[in-house]
């Protein structure tokens, strides 16, 4: 079970979205639940778990964005997979995705409905890994008729410094506030 937050920390948190376009709750899942998702993301990459639409795409060998191959989802067990979606596919990021943290997030932006936009694994190889250019995926861009009103990100990791890792740049996002757990 995931704790709720303190009321404090979520009215700080949307103050701070309402003034720069993002926020960080800082360490909002424990480390009992996020162990646990690690290890699937592992066991999903290496094909010992599985989902019928699980989407998959492999990290060029090279680093480089434009060497990306598109199209080909599975190509067999690797821990070299930089992106999977369909995660609400899975019952543990799906128990992840209806816990309170974020139930608390969506019900005080303004009530307890809400759709699922993605839900995707963004993965950072240790030695490598190819960088992705800033860029903001919209809902039309995935034929979605607005886009998403917000956005919540988990790092299941400690991430490494930028650029290597997930860089916002404030007040570029307001029209999507995410909120970052």
């Amino acid at each position: 079970m995931i704790p709720a937050l303190p009321q404090a920390e979520v009215e700080r948190a949307l103050a701070e979205l309402a003034e720069q376009g993002c926020a960080r709750l800082g360490v909002a899942i424990p480390e009992a639940v996020l162990g646990p998702l690690r290890v699937r993301c592992d066991e999903l990459m290496l094909g010992k778990v599985k989902y019928e639409g699980l989407f998959f795409q492999a990290d060029s060998d090279t680093g480089a964005y434009g060497d990306l191959t598109f199209g080909k989802g599975w190509v067999g067990p690797r821990l070299t997979y930089r992106k999977l979606e369909k995660l609400e596919l899975d019952p543990l990021f799906r128990a992840l995705m209806e816990s309170e943290p974020y139930w608390q997030v969506v019900a005080a932006r303004g009530g307890r409905e809400r759709s699922l936009y993605r839900a995707t694994l963004f993965n950072k190889v240790a030695h490598g890994g190819t960088y992705l250019p800033w860029h903001q995926d919209g809902g039309r861009f995935w034929g979605i008729d607005r886009d998403p009103t917000l956005q919540l990100w988990c790092a299941l990791d400690d991430a490494r410094p930028p650029p290597l890792s997930l860089s916002l740049a404030p007040c570029t996002l307001a029209s999507t506030a995410p909120v970052l757990p």
